[in-house]
């Protein structure tokens, strides 16, 4: 109907013999998305009309005053107009960036110049129409973790391989796991696990559950898990942390000789490095050390020399059980996971 309106103006102008060639009209405003929250970019999409083209937009200009009522988001927009007689109509989408939650005025300014050059043209401008569109930004969620648990059931031993599962949220999809990287600290021995996720482009909520191992800790005490969860463009950026107590396991013949796992520099290195207690101090030596992996296959077997002080088994990366013996009867056993 107001296309129609105009078209009738544009009938009228010229049988009153007046030139409409410099005519403007803001057709249609709209917020984008229709239901903005405070933590995701506000774009304006505006429709115009010229009865003149071509009309490229040339640039706008953004800003917000913050009255004490209503803050009010001034939008200036500059257009060139040719001088073909067409009736020209195209539809701008204008991002109004990052705004809190709360009411708000917008106020679009127009104005225009004869188009100069390619998509140009030059002052002075001339004042075109204006229009104003009331709307609200509502308070916005936080993106990131949101749930953090240990599927590991007390008592969690200085043995056992830690499964962390994180509840994650973000703001488009597919949302999947890029990267990871986990450190403990050389003296707390508290875990840090890393984690970079790449978004797809669907405008969509992308929730995801994701399960982490970590390995043994190997010492008793109360440990903590920092997980910290990254998007790849930076929007997301969140943190989380649990604690958990570890206690020594009844079957393992020193806590001096829970394994541990270590992490060299070359990935293709990657496995388990065992380190022995002296034998004065141990009730069982062992003399035998079998690795399954998780299929149930025997992943490595090596024979125990008598005052070994360490082993390093390399190993793919993987989830693991091993097994050491003394006089072919177990003496104890663990779980690890290799990255």
């Amino acid at each position: 109907m107001k296309k129609l309106t105009l078209l009738f103006l544009l009938a009228g102008y010229a049988a009153a013999g007046v030139n409409p060639l410099n005519a403007q009209y803001i057709t249609n405003m709209q917020i984008y998305p229709p239901a903005p929250v405070s933590n995701e970019p506000v774009y304006l999409a505006v429709s115009t009309l010229f009865t003149s083209g071509d009309c490229p937009l040339y640039n706008y200009n953004v800003s917000v005053d913050n009255l004490p009522e209503i803050p009010v988001v001034n939008v200036s927009a500059t257009y060139c107009v040719g001088m073909l007689t067409v009736i020209c109509e195209r539809t701008d989408t204008i991002p109004l960036g990052l705004l809190p939650s709360g009411n708000y005025i917008l106020q679009y300014q127009m104005q225009y110049a004869p188009l100069s050059g390619p998509g140009s043209c030059e002052p002075p401008y001339l004042p075109g129409e204006s229009d104003n569109l009331p709307f609200a930004i509502a308070p916005g969620f936080s993106y990131g973790i949101t749930g953090l648990t240990l599927l590991n059931t007390p008592p969690i031993l200085t043995s056992d391989t830690l499964w962390v599962v994180a509840d994650l949220i973000f703001p488009s999809a597919p949302c999947e796991l890029d990267s990871m990287s986990l450190s403990t600290d050389a003296i707390t021995g508290n875990y840090l696990l890393n984690t970079f996720y790449c978004l797809g482009p669907l405008d969509v909520i992308c929730t995801q559950t994701d399960t982490f191992a970590l390995y043994p800790p190997h010492n008793p005490g109360t440990y903590s898990v920092l997980l910290n969860v990254e998007s790849c463009d930076g929007f997301v950026n969140d943190s989380g942390s649990l604690n958990l107590v570890v206690e020594i396991p009844d079957n393992v013949f020193s806590h001096d000789e829970v394994t541990q796992l270590t992490l060299p520099v070359n990935f293709s290195e990657n496995g388990l490095l065992f380190k022995f207690a002296p034998a004065l101090a141990l009730q069982h030596v062992p003399d035998e050390l079998v690795i399954f992996s998780s299929a149930g296959n025997i992943a490595a077997q090596h024979k125990i020399q008598s005052g070994t002080e360490s082993l390093f088994v390399a190993l793919e990366p993987g989830f693991y059980v091993y097994v050491f013996y003394h006089n072919g009867k177990p003496a104890g056993s663990g779980k690890a996971f290799v990255y």
